[in-house]
């Protein structure tokens, strides 16, 4: 009796284990789809840039090449590009450490060719383009003469023109527009050299006019719109000179989207503008606001609030225990975002054909999976249809994670182990999605997320010997096998009976010998051979051959 208890005992460890085990193993990545490094720009584990992304930290697709603005100790942070294989420095604008690249948004097109804000000596941060190509930079304007800076920002294409906030000593901070062979002030909205801090971006473009904040002395910081000819005070929130505080300007589902509140916190807001009329949705605010198919999201706080029509007043939207959002982002026909509760902890979520689902699981971690994540894009990023996340859990540290069948799971741990990998700044790039990621060895590199929907293997004519018991079967991994390693099984059999197995794991490019170990008596002669690999997209094909063995 007491051998049959041990005996069942000993079962149900077994099963308890082979359960856990099931419960901790890496799901496979999606078939078709791959991670990896895509460039070391620059060798040794220091990487291109610091774990805390800074806003100048930007990856820019323009035709065939990715800008970003990585910093070598020798050059400082200036313009670099690539086409995923190669690497160049588009120009070493402020020669030695210092930072040539200054620009907190990402180059803006305009007739062709790309500008953005850089600092070199003796003129300062001002306006730079880049060259027809690409390969080189030079100076547009020096709005501010001299050493002193114009610092050019909100550069946003309108009606034709390049339009973007910059500063003089005549003028202080106004807003500036070039045609392409001139740059003009285009408003003196605060008259003398008094600072109006004028500027848009594309999300402030509303029905031909330009929404943006200013601040003409009189009435303090308002809205203002102008078309390209005429400009004007569109809303005076708080009448007086204490002017008010903005937040969240967009553009969304037709309308304007924005909150106010005086600068003492208080009298706080929600706007909604036609072009016509301004409305005053209630008295909360909005963080951020994103429209997924007709309707309009709106962050309230930690609040998620939702607009069906154009008209139609918010209501909230109710998520179990209280939970406050973050990070709205759409990604096809649904709403992905963060929550976090008292139950859940920080997991991501989406609205889905109108069903609030939780992708991640207290399963994971009782703090949750969204902790921190790197850049200011957000843990979101889409690719071919799927929706991939920076996630992280006390086993995997903070990686990347896919949703699959309503959950997310765990598609590559970069820096394996408990250590995070912290992908971040996401951009698509051609066909594929680029990013910055920690492996462990070549620190913070560009990584990229493609599409891989084959695997290769060479097996050579040999004719392997049988040495104890055991014999050698030469495989190669091709290099172009982006989705490497190649990994799998052997078989050796004869007349349908097996002989031995083996398997195998073989970086990109390489060659290698894995072992099969044969059973007692195999005599010489031919045999059949079949290799099964696949690769990390979740590809695979088993390759036969007929090899015979030798003593």
């Amino acid at each position: 009796m007491r051998a049959k208890m041990e005996s069942r005992f000993r079962w149900k460890a077994v099963l308890g284990l082979a359960f856990f085990a099931c419960l901790i193993m890496v799901p496979p990545a999606s078939a078709g789809i791959a991670a990896r490094l895509a460039l070391d720009v620059k060798p040794g584990a220091s990487g291109i840039t610091s774990t805390g992304f800074s806003s100048y930290d930007q990856l820019t697709p323009i035709g065939d090449q990715l800008y970003f603005t990585p910093y070598f100790a020798r050059y400082g942070r200036e313009l670099w590009r690539t086409d995923g294989r190669t690497l160049e420095m588009v120009r070493d604008i402020d020669p030695g450490p210092g930072y040539g690249y200054r620009s907190e948004q990402k180059p803006v097109e305009f007739q062709g060719r790309y500008y953005f804000q850089a600092n070199s000596p003796g003129t300062g941060d001002e306006l730079w383009r880049l060259s027809p190509d690409g390969s080189d930079a030079e100076l547009v304007a020096d709005i501010y003469p001299g050493p002193e800076s114009g610092y050019p920002r909100a550069l946003t294409v309108f009606k034709g023109q390049l339009y973007f906030a910059a500063g003089t000593p005549a003028s202080g901070q106004e807003l500036f527009r070039y045609d392409g062979t001139t740059v003009e002030q285009f408003t003196d909205i605060k008259p003398g050299a008094g600072d109006a801090w004028a500027g848009f971006g594309k999300d402030t473009i509303l029905d031909g006019y330009a929404y943006f904040l200013a601040d003409d002395g009189v009435h303090g910081m308002e809205l203002w719109r102008t078309d390209g000819e005429n400009t004007e005070l569109w809303l005076d929130a708080t009448p007086g000179a204490e002017g008010s505080y903005f937040f969240s300007l967009k553009a969304a589902g037709g309308r304007l989207y924005f909150a106010t509140r005086t600068d003492y916190g208080l009298n706080t807001r929600a706007w909604r503008s036609d072009g016509v009329t301004n409305d005053v949705l209630g008295n909360f605010e909005i963080w951020q606001t994103t429209q997924v198919g007709q309707r309009v999201y709106l962050l309230s706080g930690h609040s998620l609030m939702v607009v069906t029509g154009p008209d139609r007043q918010p209501e909230y939207k109710s998520l179990p225990f209280s939970a406050e959002v973050d990070n709205l982002t759409a990604i096809g026909n649904s709403l992905y975002f963060t929550a976090t509760d008292r139950v859940h902890g920080s997991e991501p979520w989406r609205i889905k054909d109108g069903k609030l689902e939780l992708l991640g699981s207290e399963a994971y971690d009782d703090q949750g999976s969204i902790g921190w994540y790197p850049g200011q894009t957000g843990p979101f990023v889409e690719f071919d249809g799927e929706a991939f996340i920076t996630m992280s859990d006390s086993r995997y540290g903070s990686e990347l994670w896919k949703v699959q069948d309503g959950k997310a799971v765990l598609f590559k741990d970069i820096l394996p182990g408990r250590d995070s990998g912290l992908p971040g700044l996401y951009t698509h790039f051609g066909d594929e999605v680029y990013f910055i990621a920690d492996d462990g060895v070549h620190g913070h590199e560009l990584w990229h997320l493609f599409e891989d929907d084959e695997v290769g293997i060479v097996v050579p004519a040999q004719s392997p010997k049988i040495r104890n018991q055991a014999t050698s079967i030469s495989l190669g991994c091709p290099a172009s096998e982006q989705a490497g390693p190649c990994r799998g099984s052997l078989k050796i059999s004869r007349k349908g009976r097996t002989l031995g197995r083996g398997s195998f794991r073989i970086g990109a490019g390489h060659t290698g010998k894995p072992v099969v170990k044969l059973g007692p008596r195999v005599a010489a002669g031919p045999v059949s051979l079949e290799v099964t690999v696949r690769d990390d997209a979740g590809n695979s094909k088993t390759v036969s051959r007929k090899l015979r063995l030798s003593r």
